[in-house]
């Protein structure tokens, strides 16, 4: 199963960022913080936590919110 390295990057907007080679990859991009979060909880199970990034598989169809 894919494993995703994800923060929110805050701007003048919130980013979902997938960190790959130690370079984030803006996957998502909202209005709000927790637009944000809440797209990381719906759809992605944590895993393990990290520094700078959370470690997570993506949720099944049926796992999934919204």
């Amino acid at each position: 199963m894919k494993q995703y390295k994800l923060s929110i990057t805050l701007s003048d907007k919130s980013y979902v960022c997938n960190n790959i080679n130690d370079e984030d990859i803006i996957i998502k991009e909202f209005e709000h913080y927790d637009q944000a979060h809440n797209y990381i909880d719906n759809n992605f199970k944590k895993i393990k936590e990290g520094w700078n990034y959370n470690y997570y598989i993506k949720k099944q169809a049926s796992e999934q919110k919204g």
